[in-house]
């Protein structure tokens, strides 16, 4: 009895691999505008919590496109590796920064006790 895959392998030219281009298109730009745009507006000491929580956030989306598409390539890089580097990136970021940095990215308001 053969072995069969559940996931379907749709590695056509114009599908899969140009949406994994896309996506890692538009990942790769959300990831520096955020660190940009964190760079100019926040201190120097959250800017590598803007960008885990961005990297994350974006890893998130892409994952979550991964497992809606169902489609794995083994030649080309897919949907699922695009997730897991921006998965990475936002790991490292978060082991970079302190953890009292984080918090005062999260205090919007001085608390009043």
């Amino acid at each position: 009895m053969p072995a069969t895959d559940p996931m379907p392998r749709e590695a056509t030219a114009g599908g899969l691999v140009s949406g994994v281009n896309l996506a890692l298109f538009v990942a790769s730009s959300a990831v520096t505008a955020t660190f940009l745009v964190s760079l100019w507006t926040l201190p120097p000491q959250l800017v590598l919590p803007s960008i885990c929580l961005a990297a994350v956030a974006t890893a998130c989306v892409i994952g979550l496109t991964a497992w809606r598409a169902r489609a794995i390539t083994a030649r080309h890089p897919s949907y699922w590796d695009v997730a897991g580097a921006l998965a990475f990136i936002g790991m490292c970021a978060a082991i970079l920064s302190e953890p009292d940095q984080v918090l005062r990215l999260f205090e919007a308001t001085p608390r009043n006790n």
